[in-house]
């Protein structure tokens, strides 16, 4: 569609039509991604589930069904990085509109709302009324706990972040099958120690669990 003819597609009854118009796409959109990589890690299942069950096999010609099976599934999550993220670009494009039409009077903040909410772990409601963090001792903004602070958002992490963490799983195991690697199996448990310890210092620093909101008059903040 002509950048020029993008408000004509909907009935010419001001920038709240075009809103909701708006709207339901973005959520059409986002439950399609959703949809796509529920399928994509069924597939990622599947393969893992043959690889594991032809890793004791003793027919011949396992070894190459395992080369096979891991070439596909790494060839597979590789494809979904830029389908990932040409999704999370379009998801984008619609909340930066709604954004900018929420700017306007007698547009309701939804996604402008939303997003100061989840940066900020504030949002006006009205003059007087505000959604807020509550305080605690996790009482961070959602964008300020992990994985949330490195910039990421949830469409972020679920379109493009998960075939990331498929790629490197199946280069560890094509690393593990080839034997590129001397003692890799000591390896692996250094990396899982090191997530693990990450886990815990980001809990013992207040920045895993986000702070649960709640309504709170002016006076009160």
């Amino acid at each position: 569609m002509d950048q020029s003819t993008i408000n004509e597609a909907v009935p010419l009854d001001g920038p709240l039509i075009i809103w909701q118009h708006l709207l339901g796409r973005l959520y059409h959109e986002d439950d399609l991604m959703n949809q796509r990589m529920y399928h994509f890690w069924t597939v990622q299942a599947f393969l893992a589930a043959a690889l594991a069950l032809g890793n004791g096999s003793a027919r011949s010609g396992g070894r190459e069904i395992q080369f096979l099976v891991d070439l596909f599934g790494l060839t597979l999550a590789m494809f979904y990085i830029p389908l990932g993220l040409a999704y999370v670009r379009g998801l984008q494009c619609i909340k930066t509109y709604l954004i900018y039409l929420e700017s306007l009077p007698g547009i309701p903040r939804i996604n402008s709302g939303a997003a100061s909410f989840l940066m900020s772990g504030k949002v006006e409601i009205d003059k007087s009324t505000q959604i807020v963090t509550a305080k605690s001792w996790f009482a961070r903004p959602i964008y300020q706990v992990f994985p949330w602070y490195f910039g990421l958002s949830a469409s972020m992490f679920i379109g493009v972040g998960t075939p990331v963490l498929a790629t490197l799983f199946w280069l560890f195991v094509m690393i593990a099958l080839r034997g590129w690697v001397r003692d890799f199996d000591r390896i692996v448990p250094w990396i899982s120690a090191l997530l693990i310890s990450a886990f815990l210092i980001n809990l013992a620093l207040g920045r895993l669990i986000p702070g649960r909101p709640r309504i709170a008059k002016s006076a009160d903040t």
